[in-house]
């Protein structure tokens, strides 16, 4: 609806003294000093946005419901130089309701560097969710931890069902132009008085193909073992082994 700007922007540098931004649905602010193009420039940019009306953006996300009570990003932005430019901030979302998906609250801080040959260099995001219902499935609580070096992503979660269901793993995303590489390092289970848990490192291939290898759970004598591929263009070699398996603890998560 309405926007103010004071700046300049000279040799590669942008100097904003005051910027607000105003919509029907968010208002943004701005100070500072940024480094875009001059390498020895230094850079001190923070940045706010905040949802004030979340109905004009229902249109845009195509949903039919859209509720928000709290939406805000905060960033700062810094650095002696181009090449030690980093950046930090947190996100915080509550009350969201987003057709048949609802979140109680959301709070996510995030650091990283800038990258030269591409948009990140570093990237870390630490992320905890409240009670979390979607149409098939409700969580009490998920954490999610992930760091990107600027080749892979190390990631670890931990997601809350209820009292009596809870899953945790650990685990390396590599991905490319032509497929994603999933090595679980850990995977526990806790199942009603179950507790699953991965017997060797696995992995998981996305792409053309979907390919699972090692992939070997236990809890007592209870095991699930998965190794194979299926290529929906060609050969399919999936091997299932399931012994012992209590299947009272694993229906009640569908409420079967």
């Amino acid at each position: 609806e309405d926007a103010r700007l004071e700046g300049q922007y000279r040799h590669g540098r942008l100097a904003l003294d005051t910027m607000v931004v105003r919509s029907n649905a968010a208002v943004a602010e701005g100070r500072g000093t940024l480094a875009v193009t001059d390498t020895a420039a230094r850079s001190d940019l923070s940045l706010r946005a905040e949802v004030t009306d979340p109905d004009p953006l229902g249109a845009l996300v195509g949903a039919e419901t859209l509720r928000l009570r709290e939406g805000v990003v905060e960033t700062r932005i810094y650095g002696s130089s181009l090449a030690t430019q980093r950046f930090d901030g947190e996100a915080r979302l509550t009350n969201l309701l987003y057709d048949d998906v609802r979140l109680a609250e959301a709070e996510v801080t995030f650091n990283g560097q800038r990258g030269t040959g591409q948009l990140f260099r570093q990237l870390e995001v630490d992320g905890t969710l409240g009670y979390l219902s979607l149409p098939s499935l409700s969580a009490e609580r998920t954490r999610v931890d992930a760091f990107y070096d600027g080749t892979a992503t190390d990631l670890s979660a931990d997601v809350r069902l209820d009292p009596t269901h809870r899953a945790s793993l650990d685990a390396r995303v590599r991905t490319d132009a032509e497929r994603t590489d999933i090595s679980l390092r850990r995977l526990t289970l806790r199942l009603d008085g179950d507790r699953w848990s991965l017997q060797q490192e696995a992995t998981v291939t996305v792409g053309a193909d979907y390919r699972v290898r090692r992939l070997l759970l236990r809890s007592g004598a209870q095991q699930v073992a998965v190794d194979g591929i299926v290529d929906p263009q060609g050969t399919q070699n999936l091997v299932a082994t399931v012994e012992e398996v209590r299947l009272g603890a694993v229906s009640s998560l569908g409420g079967l």
